[in-house]
């Protein structure tokens, strides 16, 4: 399926995605990305961070999708909404 390279810098609580690495075979993005979505704002204020930044996705198409479900997990939930989200300029 794939692998997350994530950092959280609580000094700057900030939870950092390094990477997203799906396998090339991957095809259910449409199924995955919701739940990741759902998932990695809970972990980030679970590690005491107020942001998330995506740094990178492979494939690159992905991460528009991602950050297009962040963003509605994060308006979707109460809980979360202090949490911001980013997609890195690399």
């Amino acid at each position: 399926m794939g692998r997350l390279d994530p950092k959280a810098d609580r000094n700057q609580k900030a939870f950092i995605v390094r990477n997203i690495m799906f396998e090339s075979e991957f095809e259910e993005f449409e199924g995955l990305l919701p739940v990741l979505a759902q998932t990695l704002p809970e972990f980030a204020a679970f590690n005491g961070c107020e942001r998330i930044v995506v740094e990178r996705t492979e494939p690159g198409k992905v991460a528009a999708s991602l950050m297009r479900e962040l963003d509605m997990v994060r308006q979707r939930i109460g809980d979360l909404r202090s949490i911001d989200v980013e997609q890195a300029v690399c």
